[in-house]
């Protein structure tokens, strides 16, 4: 792509505000936060601290690690597009009894606000097939 091309695309993306972009959260975007999910049938919780740098600390079980996500500014259909991969992790066994989510492991989730201090993860653009209500922690 010539650099004139990259110039016109870029001031269309900034026009746009390219909302489906993914990209560390903005400033003030709901998602940054500790985050805290009851695992139905068990005694288990799951953290996620969603950092304002792009770096998700998390624990499940006896795992704790960190990964690095990139999030859409706004949400397209009531949901959010979100990937993540891990970076790091203790090796321990998460709160669904399985062994350590591997380094370099990555998904993309879609992620719905049902209130500021409420929220899924979801597998598909649908509210069908999530994980939570995930309870913003300290609102």
């Amino acid at each position: 792509m010539n650099i004139r091309w990259a110039l016109i695309l870029g001031a269309l993306c900034g026009a746009t505000a390219c909302t489906d972009r993914l990209e560390v959260p903005q400033p003030g975007h709901p998602i940054v936060g500790a985050w805290s999910y009851a695992v139905p049938r068990t005694q288990c919780v799951e953290t996620y601290e969603f950092l304002q740098d792009g770096v998700r600390r998390y624990t499940s079980g006896l795992e704790k690690g960190e990964s690095a996500f990139r999030i859409t500014s706004k949400p397209k259909d009531g949901f959010y597009s979100l990937e993540d991969t891990t970076t790091s992790t203790n090796g321990g066994t998460s709160c669904s009894g399985s062994p350590a989510t591997p380094v370099g492991d990555r998904v993309e989730v879609y992620v719905h606000f049902n209130s500021p201090a409420e929220m899924a993860l979801c597998f598909e653009k649908s509210l069908e097939d999530c994980i939570g209500p995930f309870k913003k922690v300290g609102t």
